[in-house]
């Protein structure tokens, strides 16, 4: 029992209007509504709908290109640090969550494991970036937090304000990481 439906397959040129509105004002006017668009190509598909047909297969035979997803985007400084962000708010969730289970199946407490790491008497270089590693996500996460908190009052969404804080913060994040495991340092 297939159906068929009718589709319009688009393609655009390099118009200054969104796909969405060169797509309306294309079914508009063959609706014999008035607006006027850049080159919009619109061909009529009549297609039949197969039941459990796969989402690659019916992309193929509609000749659809696969899309390149995220391979075709530059990073800027302002998505690269949103990411960054969520995956510190991740990254910290997990390592509370860990910690709470850890607190209550492990035999000794925390003093005696950082004593454990005391005995291994590891040299600096491998101490001290295992530190920052620890102290970057928390700080990274604190000082962006309060860049967020600053939008919440609808202040810093200009490029360049983005830019410059983001810098801020990324500088901030690394010096207050630094200053943390340096004051800290005898402490392992």
């Amino acid at each position: 029992m297939a159906s068929t439906v009718r589709m319009f397959r688009l393609t655009c040129g390099a118009g200054k209007k969104s796909l969405f509105q060169q797509a309306f004002s294309q079914c508009a006017r063959q609706s014999r509504v008035s607006l006027s668009t850049s080159s919009v190509a619109c061909q009529d598909v009549v297609r039949k709908i197969v039941p459990n047909e796969g989402f690659w297969d019916k992309n193929e035979q509609m000749k659809r290109p696969m899309s390149p997803h995220l391979t075709i985007y530059k990073f800027e400084l302002p998505a690269l640090m949103s990411g960054t962000h969520r995956a510190t708010g991740f990254y910290l969730s997990g390592v509370i969550a860990a910690a709470g289970v850890a607190a209550l199946v492990l035999p000794a407490n925390l003093s005696s494991y950082v004593e454990l790491v005391k005995t291994l008497d590891l040299p600096l270089w491998v101490l001290m970036p295992a530190k920052a590693s620890i102290v970057l996500p928390v700080v990274y996460h604190a000082i962006n937090g309060v860049r967020h908190l600053a939008w919440d009052t609808g202040t810093g969404f200009e490029m360049g304000t983005l830019y410059k804080t983001g810098f801020v913060v990324g500088t901030l994040s690394l010096l207050v990481t630094g200053g943390i495991v340096a004051y800290f340092s005898d402490l392992i």
